[in-house]
């Protein structure tokens, strides 16, 4: 896990539960992966409680679930969890797209295009955790150029509890497309203004680009392969 940064001693268990949640999030923490209290007070330089306050919290949010009173984990990879999230997102992003593309400045398009140049060029040098990064700056950007803040919540909650998952993805379910990438379709559509092709983009992009890692979380299911193997296979490969 990479290191967080350490937290202001004011609102110290919100700021607390903002750096989990974004790690969360980002995909900086892994499925399955333990943590302890006691370590991550250390490593936001706060005492146990705000750890704990921002936990219980996660875990009334389902991002976390506790392994003892004092130690807790990110859910380990789950096909049934993953496939009911992405089947929300399918009705909801598209959403969040149609409504971007009414709204959305050329700032915002701006940073869309560089948050899918620097996917690619993550996938290009195999950085899977810049990869997963900058996935997630691509569609919660769309998402809050939609302007719908109860939206953007409910798509945020899904990510908080999809992030930790999509480290499966790189380098061994690697999103692959038929012809262009969704993204350069959605960005264009979003230039257009046009709406319906803004929805069925990112629906497309999260069919497509999305099969593969369902495949895998099927094989995880059915026994025939663990999550631990496959982050440890990456990490050696990174």
């Amino acid at each position: 896990m990479q290191p967080l940064k350490k937290v202001a001693r004011e609102n110290l268990a919100t700021r607390a539960y903002g750096q989990l949640r974004e790690a969360l999030m980002q995909g900086q923490l892994k499925p399955g992966q333990r943590l302890k209290i006691n370590e991550l007070a250390v490593m936001l330089g706060v005492s146990d409680t705000p750890i704990r306050e921002a936990v219980m919290q996660l875990l009334r949010e389902q991002a976390l679930e506790f392994t003892s009173s004092q130690s807790f984990q990110v859910p380990k990879a789950s096909f049934r969890r993953y496939a009911e999230i992405r089947e929300i997102r399918l009705r909801l992003e598209p959403l969040a797209a149609e409504k971007a593309a009414q709204l959305i400045t050329p700032e915002a398009i701006a940073a869309l295009e560089q948050a899918h140049a620097a996917l690619a060029a993550a996938e290009k040098r195999g950085d899977s955790q810049d990869a997963v990064y900058q996935n997630y700056v691509f569609h919660l950007g769309v998402c809050r150029a939609a302007a719908m803040p109860s939206l953007t919540t409910i798509l945020e909650g899904l990510w908080l509890q999809s992030g930790p998952t999509l480290n499966l993805l790189y380098p061994h379910a690697v999103p692959h497309y038929a012809g262009e990438h969704q993204h350069v379709r959605l960005i264009r559509s979003l230039k257009q203004r046009n709406a319906i092709a803004a929805g069925e983009a990112i629906r497309a992009d999260l069919e497509e680009g999305g099969a593969a890692l369902m495949e895998l979380l099927k094989a995880i299911e059915e026994g025939r392969i663990t999550a631990p193997e496959l982050l440890e296979a990456a990490e050696r490969r990174a």
